[in-house]
């Protein structure tokens, strides 16, 4: 689908008269609420677009690049991020759910809206009429045969800022945005609202043997970075646990060797941590101290906490699980470990 354009442009024209673009004054401020009005009409009338984008985000002394591309097809999306390493994540929205996946990986994300990258990929592609009537315009000025505007205004609930350039035909093709300590830069380099996207695109089919797990791409990626470290299995709770995954680390300890720690929220907000080890080393609890239960098949040796909670410990395909927390919390990730291969 094209955008018409023959009413917008004597309004671009209007706006950048003079190779300074205009004084700010009562026409500039007609002219650009005429534009604002008529990018949000144009944005309206999108029902599938296709966009790549090169990004870049500095935050206080870190910069990161990636790229992207983002299609989109009456409120689905499909949106594959590749960083500068070289993993690429891909969030599917088939309108209903949403899943992360990477290429290789044991696991996937399942959740119920689309995640954020860091990148803020969404306000110039499946969020542009989000974007559009959460900030206000200011100062135009023409480069060449684009349209520099200024903006701000409150996005995802916080204060933002920036630039945001359009080309001749009225459509982004550079977004800077300053929010919350960062500036991304979003570069556009290609930008199709006629491309065909096949239905298949918004299909998600986990692989053969995934884990399908409740985090961010972000914990994704270290979920899958870290567990490819191992030299044993990784055991890692379903979401039928009914837990948040938010973080993932890898140390080493002179008694149990490489520990993987996963840090787990339940539904009531309560912190759950599984601790995992090559099986051999025994645990930090004498045998005499605990008891014996079944879950999920499985013998688990349970111990209160002095402040509450239980401890448990299960060996699983080699592979040692600690897991602590509030008792239905716990008793829930055991019941629901799956084992991802080295």
């Amino acid at each position: 689908m094209g955008w018409r354009v023959f009413a917008i442009m004597p309004l671009a024209a209007l706006l950048l008269a003079g190779c300074g673009g205009l004084v700010a004054g009562t026409g500039t401020s007609t002219a650009l609420s005429r534009l604002h009005a008529s990018l949000e009409t144009r944005a309206a009338a999108v029902h599938a677009l296709t966009v790549r984008i090169a990004a870049i985000r500095d935050s206080k002394s870190t910069t990161a690049y990636a790229t992207a591309v983002v299609k989109t097809s009456n409120r689905r999306v499909a949106e594959a991020l590749t960083v500068s390493g070289g993993r690429t994540t891909t969030t599917v929205d088939d309108g209903t759910n949403v899943w992360t996946y990477q290429p290789g990986g044991s696991q996937y994300a399942v959740q119920s809206s689309m995640p954020t990258t860091g990148y803020d990929l969404r306000w110039i592609t499946f969020d542009w009429p989000t974007f559009l009537q959460s900030v206000r315009f200011a100062h135009p000025t023409k480069q060449g045969a684009a349209t520099v505007l200024d903006f701000r205004g409150q996005l995802a609930g916080q204060a933002a800022t920036g630039t945001l350039t359009l080309s001749h035909n009225l459509e982004p093709t550079r977004l800077t945005l300053h929010q919350g300590g960062a500036t991304v830069t979003l570069k556009v380099t290609d930008y199709s609202t006629t491309a065909p996207i096949a239905s298949s695109t918004f299909r998600f089919l986990p692989p053969t043997g995934a884990t399908a797990v409740n985090t961010t791409p972000t914990v994704l990626t270290a979920l899958t970075t870290d567990t490819s470290t191992l030299a044993y299995s990784a055991v890692v709770p379903t979401v039928h646990a009914g837990l948040a995954l938010e973080s993932v680390r890898v140390v080493k300890t002179a008694t149990y060797g490489t520990e993987l720690i996963m840090q787990y929220q339940d539904s009531s907000g309560s912190p759950v941590l599984a601790t995992e080890w090559q099986a051999g080393p025994p645990a930090p609890y004498a045998k005499s101290s605990t008891t014996d239960v079944v879950v999920g098949g499985r013998t688990v040796a349970e111990r209160d906490l002095p402040g509450g909670g239980v401890y448990a410990t299960v060996t699983v395909s080699g592979t040692t699980v600690v897991v602590e927390g509030q008792t239905g919390a716990v008793g829930a990730t055991l019941a629901n470990l799956t084992v991802a291969k080295p």
